[in-house]
């Protein structure tokens, strides 16, 4: 079976540590696209590792807006890694597009959307992990308490 095409939405912290370090060995996935609004280096020799996506990743495309992202009919799964004010818009147009995804939500700013995007995805038959990050909440106990649990969909993985 084909790798499942990933697309990953930003180029920062969250991409490097959190997500590419479990894409990478996994055979069953293939990087394949970045959206990075940064433009390529014209000399990638003396740019540093880490910098920009395509000096790490020559072989995957790069994007630098969402539309040329979600027009590209071969991106399969999307990871949202953007700054959260992008997070809702980025995940309704995964879904508009066709494609699976991974979204994190940040739990102060999000009370009635994650439902509207479920009621999306359910839709269209799309699988979407709409997790949440506890970072901006202080009060750690009653997010661990009452978690938005969503069923864990079925990867071909």
């Amino acid at each position: 079976m084909a790798p499942i095409k990933v697309g990953l939405m930003g180029y920062g912290f969250s991409t490097k540590c959190f997500h590419l370090p479990f894409i990478t060995p996994n055979a069953d996935l293939e990087v394949y696209a970045f959206l990075q609004r940064a433009e390529a280096p014209a000399d990638k020799k003396g740019i540093e590792a880490g910098k920009h996506c395509t000096v790490d990743y020559p072989e995957a495309k790069h994007y630098r807006t969402s539309d040329e992202f979600f027009a590209d009919s071969e991106i399969e799964l999307v990871i949202v890694c953007t700054s959260s004010d992008n997070h809702a818009e980025f995940a309704e147009k995964a879904m508009r597009s066709g494609k699976h995804g991974k979204i994190a939500l940040l739990s102060t700013r999000w009370n009635v959307a994650p439902n509207h995007l479920l009621r999306s995805r359910r839709r269209k038959a799309l699988h979407h992990n709409l997790s949440r990050s506890r970072r901006p909440d202080k009060n750690l106990e009653r997010n661990w308490q009452t978690p938005h649990r969503l069923p864990k969909p079925p990867l071909r993985l």
